[in-house]
């Protein structure tokens, strides 16, 4: 299909199928479609090991997976304290290894700081996001406090901005 079979429905909130292929002398390019989307929300000191959700497993239909292109976490006024070890994980909600795309040591939120992929040494990347791989099917995004022990005794909510592809 060519670019404006592919744009014109788009415009209108349809649906397209298929792939998008460019064509140029030095090789070809393919565009997998995806699905953009764009979430943000607060979580809260009570999030612990719950997690709070910021992209809810009924967007994602079943088949599909979250491919993370970037996120923003920001402190809110305070510092989030908690137990030794303790990290915000930005993962999906199977709560696996594999689908961790970020996190973030609760000792380093300093209040009214940005955390993005590139904060350096505050912010470890796992191979979801870095390489691209995507989540489990059919499942959202949470922020959660992890290890399940570790709870947050002081500090503002924490507002979290995510964006990527379902596809």
């Amino acid at each position: 299909m060519d670019l404006n079979e592919f744009l014109t429905p788009l415009k209108y909130g349809a649906t397209v199928s298929g792939d998008l292929t460019f064509s140029n002398a030095g090789g070809t390019i393919t565009l997998a479609q995806g699905l953009p989307f764009f979430a943000t929300a607060s979580c809260g000191t009570a999030t612990g090991s719950v997690g709070c959700t910021i992209l809810a497993d009924s967007v994602v239909t079943q088949n599909r997976s979250v491919f993370l292109q970037g996120f923003i976490v920001r402190s809110g006024v305070g510092i989030w304290i908690t137990s030794s070890g303790s990290t915000l994980n930005l993962q999906d909600s199977a709560g696996t290894v594999f689908a961790s795309f970020g996190s973030i040591s609760t000792t380093l939120l300093d209040a009214s700081t940005n955390y993005h992929p590139f904060s350096g040494g505050s912010v470890t990347l796992y191979d979801p996001f870095r390489l691209a791989g995507g989540g489990s099917p059919a499942k959202g995004i949470i922020l959660k406090n992890t290890p399940a022990t570790g709870t947050t005794s002081s500090g503002s909510n924490v507002q979290v901005t995510i964006w990527g592809i379902i596809k």
